[in-house]
């Protein structure tokens, strides 16, 4: 997902919960025992990569609380795992 640096720090709620929702309905339907669960972290990588014109100042603050919230949520015994994609894109 492709993230416009004007619209930076509004994305960060609705993105937050739109995870959250799709992860709980991939829950109802899968298993836990059963589940693992990757969260690709490319937008992220791609700030702390000084890949945009533009970055919050506390960018670094944003953006660890996002993947504590995310890994928070979820349930054990979900496999999770983080996906730091680090290559430009293009």
């Amino acid at each position: 997902m492709y993230v416009s640096p004007a619209a930076y720090e509004d994305n960060f709620a609705p993105h937050e919960a739109s995870l959250l929702a799709a992860m709980a309905n991939i829950l109802e339907v899968v298993p836990d025992k059963k589940m693992s669960l990757q969260w690709d972290i490319c937008q992220e990588a791609l700030v702390f990569e000084d890949y945009f014109p533009t970055r919050p100042t506390n960018y670094k603050a944003q953006n660890f609380a996002l993947m504590g919230c995310l890994g928070n949520a979820v349930p054990e015994p979900v496999v999770l795992g983080y996906h730091l994609c680090c290559s430009p894109p293009g």
